[in-house]
């Protein structure tokens, strides 16, 4: 047996940051602590002679092209999706001119110039590929060899593309056995294999051709995560259908936009629901379309919750005198069910509120129906729900705040959180750690210093955000968990979220 030991390669491990560029001030008037970093991409790096995409749009040259053609090109590693942009390394938090591809990222290394590690590959396998223990080396296949850096051996048709198509500088070790997988981008079943750099996939369809191994889309789908490229369309979906005619009903003052309750028929939960929506003044007459902001309530509470903190009069007040912009605000219903989908098949409420419940709101009132102008919020358990519904979700939101949210460990929560590994899918201070989708969210956090139960677990998740460089807003608040807190700082958040909407892309 064949023992590939590290000392063969030094393999470079740079993680990804988020790229830091400029603070971004939108007017808040915060009284706690406040964190914010945010991506400012560089597009004016196009070296001469480069070459345009017009698949995708994007130039490639300089040191990136000539890798790019001596080393497989299109076939190896698709088409560019960005330009040349910087990014910052959340491993020595330096920046470094990268370029985004279908099944890479490029990055350029000038203190390596004239040598063959000028331009490096970036470990994007290692930032998706399932956790997995070391494999025993009786596992590996006859015709395989073991890598003991890592722990897993590579064999069958996988070794052959690996060494025929660039081997350890290309795709790096092995991090998994061949297990099979659902793919991201047809929703099919593959035998697939992560390396450092990529995934191999297997496809029997195509045996005896030389597309029989393809290599996973993984330049696309961080890119993806990061808000780079769009996010992919969700596919049609049923639409709830209304049961009851909006009906107007009071709010705590006099407001100048109208106040609506509805009874819709959830075609995810198969039942009816209640949800109630806020339509700013001269919405009627306008004709013009608005951002959507969507707020969850707590555990003990219902969709008059915040109303009860005076979400819509405040945000009447604001629109009206100009201190935000106009929006549509919906607060859909979610019982005591955590906000989460319920593990084994239970009710669904995560995608209730990113499916029907944008869907219904998107078809029948005037909204910009896009995940830039979606926004989710909550307190409490909506904290909670707010934030695991937007890292599950993202291609439907893009900016998320989180009041005073209560972050349950896995003792603490409910049955249907099911075992460890959907739990920690559906945790928000696990997602913070582990997801890629938090890099391309707008990030709101706040909880009062007196909220002593759950401010461990808030400040957890601020942590987890922070030494991955996330951009995000954290506040620490004088106050409690209660509605004197939540209805004084209404304002914070109405104007996080409003320019949030209206800032650039």
């Amino acid at each position: 047996m064949f023992n590939f030991k590290d000392t063969a390669f030094v393999s470079r491990r740079f993680g990804i940051g988020l790229i830091v560029g400029l603070i971004l001030q939108i007017g808040l008037n915060l009284l706690g602590q406040v964190n914010m970093v945010q991506a400012a991409p560089d597009y004016t790096n196009v070296a001469p002679g480069s070459i345009f995409f017009s698949q995708t749009g994007h130039n490639l040259g300089g040191a990136f092209k000539n890798y790019w053609d001596s080393h497989g090109g299109l076939a190896q590693f698709g088409y560019p999706l960005t330009e040349q942009i910087s990014e910052i390394s959340s491993e020595d938090k330096k920046p470094y001119t990268v370029q985004y591809f279908e099944r890479a990222r490029f990055e350029l290394h000038p203190e390596n110039a004239g040598t063959a590690y000028e331009v490096l590959l970036g470990l994007l396998g290692s930032i998706v590929a399932p956790k997995v223990e070391r494999a025993p080396t009786s596992a590996t296949p006859p015709d395989g060899i073991y890598f003991e850096g890592t722990g897993h051996s590579l064999g069958g048709v996988f070794r052959k593309y690996w060494e025929a198509h660039g081997g350890l500088p290309i795709y790096g070790y092995p991090l998994t056995e061949p297990y099979q997988e659902k793919n991201p981008d047809d929703g099919k079943i593959y035998f697939v294999q992560y390396f450092e750099r990529n995934r191999f996939e297997l496809h029997p369809e195509n045996a005896g051709t030389d597309n029989e191994v393809l290599l996973g889309l993984l330049g696309s789908q961080i890119a993806r995560q990061r808000g780079l490229v769009p996010p992919l369309p969700e596919p049609a979906r049923p639409l709830p259908n209304a049961v009851t005619q909006p009906t107007p009903f009071s709010t705590m003052g006099e407001i100048k936009g109208t106040a609506l309750e509805q009874i819709i028929h959830s075609p995810i939960l198969t039942k009816d629901e209640s949800y109630r929506i806020y339509l700013p003044p001269n919405y009627k007459n306008s004709g013009q379309r608005y951002p959507v902001l969507y707020m969850l309530h707590g555990y003990s509470g219902s969709n008059t919750e915040w109303i009860g903190y005076k979400l819509f009069d405040v945000a009447d007040q604001m629109i009206s005198s100009g201190q935000i912009a106009p929006l549509i605000i919906v607060l859909p219903t979610g019982e005591q069910e955590y906000w989460v989908d319920h593990a084994d098949g239970g009710l669904q409420w995560g995608a209730y509120v990113a499916k029907d419940i944008t869907g219904f709101t998107d078809a029948n009132f005037r909204t910009i129906p896009d995940r830039l102008h979606r926004a989710i919020g909550g307190h409490s358990m909506g904290g909670h729900g707010s934030l695991q519904i937007a890292l599950n979700y993202s291609s439907i939101f893009s900016i998320v705040g989180a009041h005073s949210p209560t972050f349950r460990t896995k003792e603490q929560a409910p049955d249907y959180f099911g075992d460890m590994a959907y739990y920690q899918a559906h945790d928000p201070v696990s997602l913070a750690l582990n997801s890629q989708t938090a890099y391309s969210l707008r990030i709101w956090v706040d909880i009062g210093e007196e909220d002593t139960g759950w401010l461990p677990r808030a400040t957890d998740f601020h942590n987890a955000l922070e030494s991955r460089g996330i951009s995000h807003f954290w506040n620490v608040f004088p106050g409690n968990h209660d509605a004197i807190y939540w209805t004084g700082h209404l304002p914070d958040y109405l104007k996080f979220y409003s320019g949030s909407f209206s800032l650039p892309r």
